[in-house]
């Protein structure tokens, strides 16, 4: 007991008062920010931007690293312990809360170790959980996952002669889901179409399709579905919503199914496929003078059928690009912001884009990094005035406008929010995030035209 309480003063020290959760020995600084809920950086002391490994745990950090004989100990948001090795990032093992002293007991030989990591424990265990007033952080915007496209498709077909079906995809689309996962139901679902980049494995038919015989896609460039209620009966889920094409808008029923979900360190995906019937009559998509539609050679029906992917990346998860030839623009505004101040971090990206953007990663990506890790730590407003600075520079960028929308959503900025999300379905009619959130924003599911911007030319 002697030697164990021997080494109380110095991990004291490092125990408390400690903003950030910093820690040092030697040549590398040990960074364990509360907001990154459980992910733990190594960096060398003397280039503070650079990264020598990084560890990822279940839960926020709940107490300031102790360092001893070259072992990060640190408690996590769920009561297990961790240890480090600062040289490598390696975990070399982790304590359950209901299991600490048998393996503390196993794994632990020295007792001044022991000692270090009894206090750190305790201290994990004694924390209370941060709940999101208590870290900063303020999830006024829920879960949003967008289509994979890569992995997703939105396919068609249509019988000829009443014996075969013709196939085709889309090739141009976007959709985003709200996610609600205390209660699925109040999930909701845009999904949006480009019907020019339809593919039937035939270009006549294909250029015979997109003009005004059929989908007429100069004038009517989007097609648009948005859910307006989902049901559950017994062996899936039904969407109910309303689909748009050309200037004819019918309420439909999607018969879908869920088909798992999987989860990694820095991103979230859930499968879903669905199905439904439509009459093209309905939608205007008909040719009247055709002698092929009044002999009925083209089917009346046309199945339409969803395989979604969708994927949300976590804020944790995001990374920047930082590397020694070119350092990323969002770690360094983040250094300057946490050592002079949000005037200061603006002041230094607007430098930046006039000057030394050759030596710095500029990419929008990195930005939206930075914005993430403010946003958990509570600044969501310092996040949107350096966004602000980006769509100032890049006006016709929709995918900032849709960020800059994302961080002012967060800091409480509605009205501002809803334009940028305007703006950028403006520049993109195919964001369909954006319009899942101006139809969270607004609390207009049921009465919300189907994607502002996307009207009839």
């Amino acid at each position: 007991m002697s030697r164990s309480l021997a080494v109380l003063p110095a991990v004291t020290g490092m125990l408390v008062g400690a903003a950030r959760l910093d820690a040092q020995q030697g040549h590398t600084m040990f960074r364990a920010d509360p907001a990154h809920r459980g992910v733990y950086e190594a960096a060398p002391v003397t280039t503070l931007g650079g990264l020598r490994w990084r560890f990822a745990a279940d839960g926020p950090v709940r107490s300031t690293p102790a360092i001893f004989d070259g072992v990060v100990y640190v408690g996590s948001g769920d009561g297990s312990l961790h240890a480090i090795d600062l040289g490598t990032g390696e975990g070399r093992w982790e304590w359950e809360r209901k299991t600490l002293l048998d393996r503390r007991t196993k794994m632990i030989g020295d007792r001044t170790t022991l000692g270090a990591v009894a206090i750190t424990a305790m201290l994990a265990l004694l924390t209370p959980s941060p709940s999101a007033a208590q870290d900063g952080r303020q999830p006024s915007l829920p879960l949003l996952y967008t289509a994979d496209v890569d992995h997703s498709s939105v396919g068609f077909s249509v019988l000829h002669v009443g014996i075969t079906r013709v196939r085709g995809l889309f090739d141009r689309w976007s959709a985003a889901l709200t996610w609600d996962g205390d209660d699925r139901t109040r999930s909701s679902v845009t999904v949006v179409i480009d019907p020019a980049s339809l593919d039937t494995n035939s270009d006549r038919r294909d250029a015979d399709l997109r003009s005004d015989n059929f989908f007429h896609v100069e004038r009517f460039p989007t097609a648009v579905f948005q859910s307006t209620a989902i049901r559950r009966p017994e062996g899936g889920f039904q969407l109910i919503g309303r689909l748009r094409i050309k200037d004819r808008v019918q309420t439909v029923t999607i018969a879908a199914a869920s088909l798992g979900d999987r989860a990694t360190e820095r991103s979230e995906r859930r499968g879903f496929e669905g199905s439904l019937t439509v009459l093209r009559k309905d939608f205007g998509v008909v040719n009247e003078g055709n002698i092929l539609e009044r002999m009925g050679v083209i089917g009346k029906d046309v199945e339409i059928e969803i395989q979604l992917s969708a994927l949300r990346l976590k804020p944790e998860g995001r990374a920047y690009r930082d590397r020694e030839e070119a350092r990323s623009v969002g770690a360094v505004l983040e250094e300057v912001l946490d050592a002079e101040g949000i005037d200061a971090a603006v002041a230094r990206y607007r430098t930046a884009l006039e000057d030394d953007g050759h030596s710095l990663e500029m990419g929008l990506p990195e930005l939206v990094t930075l914005g993430s890790r403010l946003v958990l730590e509570g600044r969501a407003t310092d996040a949107a005035r350096i966004l602000a600075v980006y769509v100032a520079h890049q006006p016709e960028d929709a995918e900032g406008r849709f960020w800059l929308g994302e961080m002012l959503a967060e800091a409480g900025e509605r009205d501002a929010a809803i334009e940028q999300y305007r703006m950028a379905l403006d520049l993109d009619p195919l964001r369909a995030d954006a319009a899942e959130r101006i139809r969270y924003l607004t609390d207009s599911r049921q009465r919300a035209p189907l994607v502002a911007g996307s009207e009839p030319r």
